[in-house]
């Protein structure tokens, strides 16, 4: 079966880019958990394409990526990979980009004024609406975008409660439910008053969406929407992996507003959600300590 879905898969790289492609070798790529990931090298041009497999379930999610790809490309703002091509063979799914030999470490400066600048590239869509043309997902996770013009009704009722409904549904209802209205109450008195700009968000921004080739900054695995462009930010600091000059060339170019530190926990406690909902108990405390720094917050007037 696998010799037959390469076969389909080269079929459709040749069809896409109207060349030949031989594949001299296909190689393994460890680090995801949602994929299987390949190198994939050409004996005919030496060009290496990576390439991503899945059951044929995954097919959406695939979808959903090129389209998040497309739309980050469009700003011309950071380099994501490009986008070859994607489809359904023999039980499977996959979605084929341009392989990059990507290192951790380079311009952490010009990867800050990158996402400012993509934080600030002009959207096609009126920019007091939160959400995005298509559901796409944050992990396994489906994300919904349904559109929205309160920015503090769509991060409640579209980020937090889903992930807290998920929660009940996984076990967590004896531990989280006597916690959700306080933080709801939290979450309405922290973003009542704060009405910023929609605008294209990476979504899903943690130091293993990130790498560098010749120095210069590469995203990927996007979670796009419109949105606060403080959720970008904030994630970066829940996981670590972001230098003091990642920072600096942000703020250079667009310092975040009055307010973000206050913000930041209750962006990031929709990320804990998830890896609760997605990897189990052993975020439960975390989860629950963010609910209760939330809820202790100031509201700020």
């Amino acid at each position: 079966m696998m010799d037959s879905l390469w076969k389909h898969i080269k079929n459709h790289i040749e069809e896409v880019s109207n060349q030949h492609f031989a594949s001299s070798s296909i190689e393994p790529i460890c680090g995801g958990d949602s994929h299987y990931a390949y190198k994939v090298t050409s004996s005919h041009s030496g060009e290496a394409l990576f390439v991503k497999i899945n059951k044929r379930s995954a097919y959406p999610m695939f979808i959903a990526e090129a389209q998040n790809l497309a739309a980050l490309a469009d700003t011309h703002s950071i380099r994501t990979p490009k986008f070859i091509c994607y489809g359904e063979a023999e039980g499977s799914s996959y979605l084929v980009l341009e392989y990059l030999a990507l290192l951790p470490d380079g311009d952490d400066y010009l990867l800050g004024q990158q996402l400012a600048a993509l934080h600030q590239s002009p959207i096609k869509l009126d920019n007091s609406l939160f959400g995005f043309r298509h559901n796409n997902y944050i992990g396994l996770t489906e994300q919904v975008n349904t559109w929205a013009n309160d920015w503090c009704t769509f991060w409640i009722e579209q980020r937090l409660l889903p992930q807290i409904n998920l929660a009940y549904q996984n076990g967590f209802r004896s531990h989280l439910e006597v916690l959700e209205k306080p933080l709801i109450e939290a979450a309405q008195g922290i973003l009542s008053k704060h009405h910023p700009d929609a605008v294209l968000v990476h979504g899903d921004l943690w130091g293993g969406n990130k790498g560098f080739v010749n120095e210069l900054p590469v995203v990927f695995d996007l979670a796009c929407y419109y949105a606060d462009r403080e959720v970008d930010i904030a994630m970066t600091e829940l996981f670590g992996g972001f230098s003091a000059r990642f920072y600096r060339g942000y703020n250079n170019s667009w310092p975040l507003k009055e307010g973000y530190e206050q913000r930041k926990a209750l962006y990031n406690l929709y990320h804990i959600l998830n890896h609760l909902n997605l990897f189990g108990a052993g975020y439960l405390q975390q989860t629950i300590q963010m609910m209760h720094q939330i809820r202790s917050a100031t509201p700020i007037n």
